[in-house]
């Protein structure tokens, strides 16, 4: 089942999955569990969620993250450079246990040192990379 929901992307599109099969959002592609390869990617963690930045020299080509919610909450993944918001997911409901991933494919270049950060809304764990 596919179904849009809402998302605000101030570049590209950003894709929403729900692990059971359920995808919520943008346009492209996004399976639970799984994300494009790149010529670089870099993975940072904490708590309970992660991401994955793909990217070439300066432009990022897609920026995965992933999440366990430690109980049931309805949430969304936030995307940030630099501390500014620059993106956010529909939000979707999760019960104890259940991940969710996103993925924001083609989000653009951004300057070198920019530091990429997403979190979660209601649940643990900002990760950053620093481009």
């Amino acid at each position: 089942m596919r179904r849009t929901v809402c998302c605000s992307a101030l570049r590209g599109a950003v894709t929403l999955a729900i692990s059971g099969g359920l995808l919520l959002g943008g346009a492209g592609q996004a399976v639970a569990g799984t994300r494009p390869a790149a010529p670089f990617a870099e993975t940072a963690c904490s708590a309970n969620t992660c991401q994955v930045i793909d990217s070439s020299g300066d432009t990022v080509t897609d920026w995965y993250t992933e999440t366990t919610a430690p109980s049931a909450v309805c949430t969304y993944a936030r995307y940030y450079a630099n501390g500014t918001l620059v993106a956010e997911t529909g939000s979707k409901c999760l019960s104890s246990g259940q991940e969710a991933t996103a993925n924001w494919s083609n989000p653009g270049a951004f300057p070198s040192g920019t530091s990429l950060c997403t979190s979660w809304y209601g649940i643990a764990g900002e990760p950053c990379t620093r481009l």
